[in-house]
C-alpha cells in the first residue's frame, strides 16, 4: 500500500494539489506534513520519502480512524487560517 501511495504523490497528482498526510495507529495520530503544494519533483520525493520508515499501521479499529478524522481536520484548519 505504501509503495502505491508513494508512486501516486510522486507521479500521478496533478501539479499544485495540495496535499497533508496523516499516519495512525492505536496508540497515536501522527501528522507526517501539513497541507503542502506539489509543485516540484522534489516535493514529491520528500512527502513520499516521508511514509518510507514510519511503521505499518496496526489494527487500532474505530477508535484510531476516528482520532485519524480528527486530526485530518485540524490540519486543514490550520491551513484555511493560515491562508486567511
Amino acid at each position: 500500500m505504501k509503495l502505491a501511495v508513494r508512486k501516486f504523490i510522486k507521479y500521478d497528482l496533478a501539479g499544485g494539489t495540495e496535499i497533508g498526510m496523516i499516519t495512525v495507529n492505536s496508540n497515536d495520530v501522527r501528522v507526517l506534513a501539513n497541507m503542502t503544494s506539489l509543485q516540484s519533483l522534489t516535493i514529491r520525493r520528500a512527502l513520499a520519502d516521508k511514509l518510507a520508515n514510519y511503521p505499518n499501521v496496526d489494527g487500532g479499529g474505530n477508535i484510531a480512524i476516528r482520532r485519524g478524522i480528527f486530526q485530518a481536520v485540524e490540519v486543514i484548519i490550520q491551513n484555511c487560517l493560515s491562508i486567511f
